[in-house]
């Protein structure tokens, strides 16, 4: 069965935000698109370490990005 992709993004990037991280990959047709933290290079750590696809630090610009589909607030 083929499902079709969401592309979901995490607002936080602390405890609760890893668990969805890890947990996200195995989320039938779940695609971590994007991670947001108020500090630039915790943000790209994040990326990096779990896989996302782009870094934030202003909500802004994550929220106006049309290859977000859904949002996660883990803060």
């Amino acid at each position: 069965m083929t499902s079709k992709q969401i592309r979901f993004a995490l607002i936080g990037a602390g405890m609760g935000a890893e668990t969805h991280a890890i947990e996200l990959p195995h989320v039938e047709g779940a695609v971590f698109q994007a991670v947001f933290a108020r500090n630039a290079e915790k943000a790209e750590a994040f990326r990096a370490r779990y896989g996302a696809k782009k870094a934030y630090s202003d909500r802004a610009e994550l929220l106006a990005d049309p290859e977000i589909d859904a949002v996660i607030i883990v803060t």
